[in-house]
Parts: C-alpha cells; sequence; structure tokens
C-alpha cells in the first residue's frame, strides 16, 4: 500500500502562506494611502479568510487522528496556519491606532 501524504497538508501551508500575504498587503496599502474604505475590505478579507482557514484546520485536524505516519507534518501545518492568528491581531491594532 503506498503512503501518500494527504494533500490537505500543502493546501495548508498554501493557504496560510497567501493569506499572509494578502492581508499584509491591504495593510500595506492602506498605510500608505490612508484609504479608509480599505478597512471595510480588510474586515470582510479577514472574515472570508478565516471561515476557510477555521475549515482547512479543521480537516487537518480529523486527518491528524487517521493519518498517525504524517502526523508530525499536519502538527507543523497546523500551527503555520495558527500563527496567523497573532499577525492578524497585530494588524488590527495597527489600523485602530
Amino acid at each position: 500500500m503506498k503512503n501518500t501524504e494527504p494533500k490537505t497538508i500543502r493546501v495548508g501551508q498554501k493557504t496560510a502562506v497567501y493569506s499572509f500575504a494578502f492581508g499584509t498587503t491591504i495593510l500595506l496599502i492602506f498605510l500608505l494611502s490612508k484609504y479608509t474604505p480599505l478597512v471595510a475590505v480588510g474586515l470582510y478579507y479577514v472574515l472570508a479568510a478565516s471561515v476557510i482557514n477555521v475549515l482547512i484546520l479543521l480537516t487537518l485536524l480529523i486527518q491528524f487522528l487517521y493519518y498517525k505516519e504524517h502526523r508530525k507534518k499536519i502538527l507543523v501545518t497546523i500551527t503555520i496556519m495558527l500563527l496567523n492568528i497573532p499577525i492578524s491581531l497585530l494588524y488590527f491594532f495597527i489600523v485602530i491606532n
């Protein structure tokens, strides 16, 4: 039997990177332009990204229980995804100040 890595690992890693990159881009454009409608765009983005990230995280948690041989990689992916939470909070505090 072939021991293949779940595709969700790669999806989770890419989602974490894209979420970070897009959120950072929105923040930087806002900081440079002070264009206030970007705050609403950022809030909608955070909401959409949160839903997508939670769904992927739940899938990874289930796979963590199921794929014992890939637990380390799944855990690393979960950690990478969770790192976006404090970054989002930091960005929020930057915007409100």
